[in-house]
């Protein structure tokens, strides 16, 4: 049910947006930071991180009036005016403006790169049927997450995720609130925008990224713009793999790239941004990039935090105990607050922080083995990639390899550590390993083979290495392409004609002002608290969220499954009326709940039954005769 117009208003969405952020990034780089670079990919770039963040840090602060854990950014930003500002002389660079073959050349990559990624994201989620479905599932608690975000409301315990049993709250708000940010502005879907307009503009920042290590402040060329794009599709091959054996890749994982599932994207646009700092020499700024990766995403703490300890505890030992208080400072107060923002959490919550009810002599053993298994099946993974940088430069990679051993080996082992010891607590602990992983690999083998090939020690080439190198390249990345196409392929919505028009039917006669759907699905419990949709704790949605926002599902039965909530709003408001009136009835308190809430649909699924008080105060739109799910709308009540 989308059309051609929609479509096309998205991606003007996506143009403007992008020189929307670009220009609030380079107007605060030259004349708040007194920063200046030429017209360069990597102005593009800068400008379009900085508009980013500080668009993020802005809507966020206001939006929930300082209550959001944006704030723990502000830390960070002022030790850059202190430590790096304070101490840098005022000297202006003298920027020519840059000629207008250039000018046009990166706007039109800009245009090129966003429209071919656009068209990528609408094949994935966008079927014959003029559906619209994420490929990702998770897509629709995300564009919800953001509806409720744009409220003003954002849990700030988004660790418990992994440290509470049926958590709905995420623990990677960046990309969220930029979504929150875009549908607002453009008055579109939430999920649209997060599967659609977001991963198109991170994954363009990106592309300027990658060209940022090769050309810098030079001029764009093809043929690397090419590679560059190309290298956005750097992902694993288990889909592959997979096909011959499950010691090391057990299945196909979806975390493979940040063109799959977006919440990879911004871990992979700040690690690129800690690598073009590192490259420019600005040491002080990569760290406090670094340090902000756990607030962009709740997984990257741990390894963040032991490898940035780590080169600071080395830098000690090298300068004979002179400290840098440049480092060690920002340091120690981002990792007290994260202390302190983690423990706050079971006051934030509703439950209880369950991390340290939690027996830990009971993990099981046979996960210790991934300490082994996971650095060889991630090599294996990118075994393309990594022959690439071998072939390029064999000795500089060993030397990278033997320079920063103890850092991967803390990044794996640190990793693989929480992931093994909280999966007893939740199985989505599996994320420490996967999505640090892939957001760091997916950036860090493009930029090394970038950067080793700008800088390579030789000129020429051996016969062997000539051959060797494209076809490589070739073999590798035709499947590194087909891995995220396959994927996208084979994860299209498909769907009877039936169900169909049983959706259609719904989406053309529902009112698009309030939509409260009142669910009865017997076995499982719906839980709504407050003026949110939290159904997606139990990962409860509908075909509505890909069109409708403010959907809101409230459980009006009263289930006796193993659901994840503990309770529902409708079963604890009627535990507090029987209190009252010990005689008080379901079906009597359901008429006051579904008046209380202002539901004004009913959803019976499989199994379900209309109450008999209820049933004279419905009437029927559609019915799924292969589902049997039944949508009423309330009336007569």
């Amino acid at each position: 049910m989308y059309t051609i117009n929609l479509i096309l208003y998205s991606y003007l969405a996506i143009i403007l947006s992008i020189l929307f952020f670009y220009c609030i990034g380079d107007i605060l780089l030259k004349y708040v930071l007194k920063i200046s670079l030429p017209v360069s990919a990597l102005r593009i770039f800068t400008g379009l991180f900085t508009g980013i963040f500080i668009s993020v840090l802005c809507y966020s602060i206001v939006r929930t009036s300082g209550n959001t854990s944006s704030l723990l950014f502000i830390p960070l930003i002022g030790f850059y005016f202190f430590f790096v500002k304070r101490k840098q002389p005022v000297q202006p660079v003298n920027v020519t403006a840059g000629s207008k073959k250039t000018i046009y050349a990166l706007l039109g990559y800009t245009l090129l790169v966003s429209s071919l990624l656009f068209l990528l994201f609408c094949y994935a989620n966008l079927d014959g049927s003029y559906r619209f479905r994420p490929v990702e599932g998770d897509d629709y608690s995300y564009g919800i997450l953001s509806q409720y975000l744009s409220r003003g409301f954002e849990n700030l315990a988004f660790s418990k995720n992994f440290w509470v049993d049926g958590s709905h709250y995420s623990y990677h708000y960046f990309e969220i609130w930029l979504n929150a940010l875009l549908y607002k502005i453009f008055h579109l879907n939430a999920t649209w925008t997060f599967s659609l307009i977001l991963p198109t503009i991170l994954h363009t920042v990106i592309f300027w990224g990658l060209m940022s290590i090769v050309n810098g402040i030079k001029k764009i060329n093809l043929p690397v713009s090419g590679l560059c794009f190309i290298l956005l599709f750097t992902t694993e091959i288990s889909i592959i793999l997979s096909r011959f054996g499950t010691s090391f890749f057990p299945y196909p994982n979806q975390y493979c790239s940040g063109l799959i599932l977006t919440k990879v994207a911004p871990v992979g646009l700040f690690f690129l941004a800690v690598i073009l700092l590192l490259i420019h020499r600005k040491n002080k700024e990569a760290l406090l990039v670094a340090l902000s990766m756990p607030i962009v995403s709740f997984v990257m703490t741990p390894v963040v935090f032991a490898v940035v300890g780590y080169l600071i505890l080395k830098d000690l030992i090298r300068n004979k105990g002179a400290i840098k208080y440049e480092y060690l400072i920002p340091y120690a107060v981002t990792l007290c607050l994260f202390a302190v923002y983690i423990l706050s959490g079971e006051q934030q919550g509703r439950q209880d922080l369950n991390l340290f009810h939690t027996n830990f002599l009971l993990v099981n053993e046979m996960k210790f083995r991934l300490f082994i298994t996971n650095p060889i099946g991630f090599g294996m993974r990118y075994i393309f990639p990594i022959a690439l940088i071998l072939l390029i430069d064999f000795k500089r990679f060993l030397k990278f390899c033997r320079r920063y051993g103890m850092e991967i080996f803390l990044f794996f082992t640190v990793s693989t550590a929480f992931n093994v010891v909280l999966h007893s607590v939740i199985a989505d602990a599996t994320q420490f390993t996967t999505l640090a992983y892939y957001g760091v690999f997916n950036i860090l083998f493009p930029a090394l083979i970038l950067y080793f090939w700008q800088n390579k020690h030789y000129v020429l080439f051996g016969k062997l290495k000539k051959i060797a190198l494209p076809f490589v390249f070739i073999i590798g990345y035709s499947l590194n392409i087909a891995t995220v196409i396959s994927f996208f392929s084979n994860n299209r919505y498909l769907s009877n004609a039936n169900r169909l028009k049983y959706e259609e039917i719904i989406v053309k006669n529902i009112q698009p002002d309030r939509i409260h759907i009142g669910v009865i699905r017997p076995g499982e419990k719906v839980s709504n608290w407050g003026n949110f949709n939290l159904a997606s704790q139990n990962y409860i949605h509908s075909f509505l969220d890909a069109y409708k926002n403010d959907v809101i599902y409230y459980s009006i039965v009263i289930g006796t499954g193993a659901g994840i909530s503990e309770e529902t709003a409708f079963s604890a408001l009627f535990k507090e009326a029987r209190q009252n009136n010990p005689s008080l009835t379901q079906d009597d308190f359901r008429i006051d709940f579904i008046k209380r809430t202002g539901i004004n649909y009913i959803c019976v699924h499989r199994g379900g039954e209309v109450p008999a008080n209820l049933s004279g105060k419905l009437r029927l739109i559609a019915k799924d005769a292969a589902s049997e799910e039944c949508f009423y709308k309330v009336a007569n009540l």
